[in-house]
């Protein structure tokens, strides 16, 4: 009997270590999704892909605590994030469009034009100027 509870301890140890991390991170992308907000004339995909992510973030959280409910083997975490890598793959476009530089001229963007502006594009090139 030992032996076993040591078992379910020792499996759940890395399931509870990530839990905490996963749900700071997910409140944090949430948070930086309201910042969005006041951005959304010209930041809408970009909103969308920080949600797509926070549900990302959810649904990884949500394997870890099913495994530490119910005692399972923590190595149902990696078909969970198998299951994201090919999310993000395959809607790649949708899920992450932030470039950190110029799709036009190269230039590096500034940091709010990298997570609020949809164009992908520095202020003269978007503008017209050259």
């Amino acid at each position: 009997m030992k032996l076993f509870l040591l078992s379910v301890i020792v499996k759940n140890a890395m399931a509870e270590i990530l839990q905490k991390p996963l749900a700071f991170l997910l409140i944090a992308v949430l948070i930086f999704n309201l910042s969005q907000r006041r951005h959304l004339s010209y930041g809408e995909k970009k909103r969308i892909a920080t949600l797509l992510i926070a549900g990302a973030i959810l649904f990884l959280y949500i394997i870890d605590l099913l495994i530490i409910r119910f005692h399972l083997s923590p190595l149902y975490l990696i078909p969970a994030t198998l299951i994201i890598i090919l999310f993000f793959l395959n809607y790649r476009k949708a899920v992450l469009p932030f470039s950190i530089n110029c799709d036009y001229c190269g230039k590096r963007l500034s940091i709010k034009r990298v997570l609020y502006h949809d164009s992908n594009m520095c202020a003269n090139c978007e503008s017209g100027e050259k």
